[in-house]
């Protein structure tokens, strides 16, 4: 396991390469089923039979920092701030109802 450091907002974290290897994998198939599914649509549809796998691909990146970037905040900042995404998280579940 590698170790990174910081102080401050952001905290210590280790990497688990097994679970962080079979994640990618499951990524990288994700991306091949949708790629083999949608290749004869995205090419009529918009020109390019790669539409879907360039599409997947971006939300994946994004995804990725994001989740970077939470797993980098100090885990005392996510209980002070516990309720308030609670709060937003159920108002965003209702607003998909409306």
């Amino acid at each position: 396991m590698k170790r990174y450091r910081k102080a401050g907002f952001w905290q210590e974290f280790t990497v688990d390469t097994w679970i962080l290897c079979s994640a990618l994998m499951l990524v990288g198939v994700g991306l091949l089923m949708v790629t083999s599914s949608s290749m004869a649509i995205s090419g009529r549809e918009f020109g390019s039979p790669f539409y879907f796998l360039w599409r997947q691909s971006i939300h994946f990146i994004l995804g990725l920092m994001l989740a970077l970037t939470a797993l980098r905040v100090n885990l005392s900042w996510w209980q002070r701030t516990s309720t308030i995404w609670l709060v937003a998280a159920i108002f965003l579940l209702i607003l998909v109802l409306i």
